[in-house]
This record gives C-alpha cells, structure tokens and sequence, in this order.
C-alpha cells in the first residue's frame, strides 16, 4: 500500500519569518505547494514611472505581489534598479507595498518596498 505524500503546513507567520531571517540571499518566497490567498500570480502592469532605487538588503524577485508567488531573479543589496510602479500586496517588515521593478538580468518582477529606497527626486506610479 503507496502513502500518500506529506505536506507540510506553511502559515503567513512562517513566510514572515523567511523573509525577515537574515541570510546571504533573503527568502521571500513560499513552498511551491502554497497557493496565493489572493488570487493568481503573474500580474504584469503596463505602468513605467521611469524612477530608479537602489536594493538595501538581498531578496528575491517575485512574479507578484504575494509571499505564495515564485521567483523569477533576485537581487544583491546595493544593486541599482529601475523602479517601474508601485502597488500594494502581502505586508512585509510593516510595508504592505510592493515594486515592481527590473531585476537581473533586466527580469522584470515584485520586490517589498521594504527593500528598496528609491532615490531622491522620483515618484513612483501606482500601478
């Protein structure tokens, strides 16, 4: 008789505590088995406010604005990046704003706005 597979529980505490765990590259993302709770991921806006910022800590880079959303590149601290708009998801360090951004590799996708400063004198559109 096969078991059936097991599948760990994932709960929001523990995603925040990925992301807010120092490490070499910061873990901003959840089991593959997790589905955002908030609908699909891979919302791709139009909007470009043109802004630049700077990463001040390692992250990934999502394919949306949900903590459930897989990566598609990630980001060293100090790297510069085009900050393209600004839209609101999953709170991480007391910021429930996202980036999106142009990551890697020029890999567009969502970073916490807890992560980025962006550069004096731009504004960043909402998306």
């Amino acid at each position: 008789m096969k078991r059936a597979p097991r599948i760990a529980a994932f709960t929001a505490a523990a995603a925040l505590t990925l992301v807010l765990t120092p490490s070499a590259a910061q873990a901003v993302t959840a089991p593959a088995s997790m589905s955002p709770q908030h609908g699909a991921c891979g919302w791709t806006p139009a909007n470009n406010s043109g802004a630049s910022g700077f990463v001040l800590q390692s992250s990934n880079v999502l394919n949306d604005r949900w903590l459930g959303c897989p990566a598609v590149t990630n980001v060293g601290a100090q790297d510069s990046v085009p900050v393209r708009c600004v839209h609101s998801g999953d709170t991480v360090a007391g910021n429930s704003n996202w980036y999106y951004i142009a990551g890697r590799g020029n890999i567009i996708g969502w970073i916490p706005a807890a992560y980025v400063s962006v550069d004096s004198g731009w504004t960043v559109a909402t998306c």
